[in-house]
C-alpha cells in the first residue's frame, strides 16, 4: 500500500485503542477487515487509510487523499491518550 507509520500510545491498552479506532471510524466511510479498520472515504475524496492495533501500537498505512483524515487521527488520539510517539514503519 502506500506510506506507513507506527504510532506508539504508552499509556494506552489493545482495548483502549481499538474502542478508539471504533469510535474514530464511525465518523467516515468505513469497515473492518479481520483486524484492521479501513476509512475509504472523506468529504467524497477516496482512500485507503488503514489502521490496526499491535499492542500499544497502531500500525496505519496510507494512499490516496488520506492528509485531512490523518491529521484529524493524530489530533484526536494526542487529545484522548497522554503521550503518543510516530514513527516510519
Amino acid at each position: 500500500m502506500g506510506l506507513a507509520q507506527k504510532i506508539i500510545v504508552e499509556s494506552a491498552t489493545e482495548t483502549q485503542l481499538e474502542e478508539f479506532i471504533v469510535g474514530f471510524c464511525r465518523e467516515f466511510k468505513s469497515h473492518k477487515d479481520k483486524d484492521t479498520w479501513v476509512i475509504t472515504e472523506h468529504d467524497l475524496q477516496k482512500m485507503s487509510f488503514a489502521m490496526k492495533v499491535d499492542g500499544s501500537s497502531i500500525l496505519c498505512h496510507r494512499s490516496g487523499a488520506y492528509f485531512a483524515v490523518l491529521g484529524m487521527f493524530i489530533e484526536c488520539l494526542s487529545g484522548s491518550f497522554l503521550s503518543i510517539k510516530v514513527s516510519d514503519a
